[in-house]
């Protein structure tokens, strides 16, 4: 009886095979083509951030993952399998932990680090880990760590390992989405451009991935049809979550600010004028016109000396007043 589910779980991993090789491919491409970022912080081009910690353990650890599918897949010999569930769970849901850890920055720099909003961040991170830990501690394979019948791994308890900690990790994003997108509506006169702009639409991008990529992976684990089918949903959804999180990460850092050290060092302020449009449809500063009918509007712009206020929370951050 073993052997006969063994043989239908083979067949029916053939499909998951070739999709985890096409996604975990296209991850590798996107790591490569984005290391360039990284290189700008190892190479002080970029100052450090705190937040690359989170931003480098999300990008390792799905890397690591897989590798780990990798090593499952094209395995020749027999692998010690309680090893390699133990990572097999570990890995890929530390990647949701630190892609979940990204939202919470953008929540808590948008309600401007309200004591309550912060609070709940804490505690939706914590109670992530505690779920991540458990999933850890639970996780096992179908044959033991040694099988003579085949080289792979299996897992017998995917729903008891994963469930928790797919679910959890949907209803966190759901509540942090809820309060980014209400601190964003609060401000929405801020929202009509620049970094408040870029907020709101990261928001509803996050927000229509994690239905799309979550949702289905939950109900899938629920309903408990067959560990082929878990495992087709469960990589994919942690790849699409990870690009996302961490490509908008990147949008976020690279956020275009004045360059100060184009601007002149002095203290004193600048005075610029609106161009004047004259009678004759041409463009002049101070022509001789009515200075009834038209005059100068002179802008003082003072050139901050100080950059404390250029970053927040490891990003760039306009103010957004409500």
């Amino acid at each position: 009886m073993q052997m006969i589910h063994v043989a239908a779980f083979l067949s029916e991993s053939v499909a998951v095979s070739n999709l985890s090789h096409v996604v975990c491919g296209i991850y590798i491409w996107e790591w490569i083509r984005s290391l360039h970022y990284e290189f700008d912080f190892y190479t002080g081009r970029r100052p450090w951030k705190q937040t690359m910690w989170l931003y480098l353990i999300c990008r390792y650890s799905v890397l690591g993952t897989i590798i780990n599918i990798f090593v499952v897949l094209n395995a020749q010999t027999a692998l010690n399998c309680r090893v390699w569930i133990k990572f097999e769970i570990l890995l890929p849901y530390l990647g949701l932990l630190m892609a979940s850890s990204l939202i919470v920055i953008r929540v808590i720099a948008i309600w401007n680090r309200h004591p309550a909003v912060v609070a709940v961040s804490a505690a939706s991170m914590l109670a992530q880990l505690a779920v991540l830990i458990y999933c850890v501690t639970i996780a096992t394979d179908t044959l033991g760590s040694y099988s003579p019948m085949v080289n792979g791994c299996f897992k017998v308890n995917l729903v008891q390992a994963s469930l928790p900690a797919l679910a959890a990790t949907f209803t966190i994003d759901a509540l942090l989405l809820l309060l980014m997108l209400i601190g964003i509506f609060l401000r929405r006169e801020a929202c009509r451009f620049g970094l408040g702009g870029l907020l709101l639409k990261q928001g509803l991008i996050w927000l229509g991935v994690a239905i799309a990529a979550e949702l289905p992976t939950v109900i899938i684990l629920s309903l408990n049809v067959n560990e082929a089918l878990h495992q087709l949903f469960i990589t994919p959804e942690v790849i699409i979550l990870a690009l996302a999180a961490t490509n908008m990460h990147r949008a976020l850092t690279d956020f275009p600010l004045v360059n100060r050290s184009s601007l002149p060092s002095s203290n004193k302020p600048m005075k610029l004028s609106v161009l004047n449009r004259t009678t004759s449809r041409n463009w002049g500063m101070h022509d001789t016109v009515d200075p009834v009918k038209l005059r100068a509007v002179e802008i003082e712009v003072r050139v901050e000396q100080e950059r404390g206020d250029e970053t927040r929370f490891g990003f760039p951050q306009e103010p957004i007043s409500p």
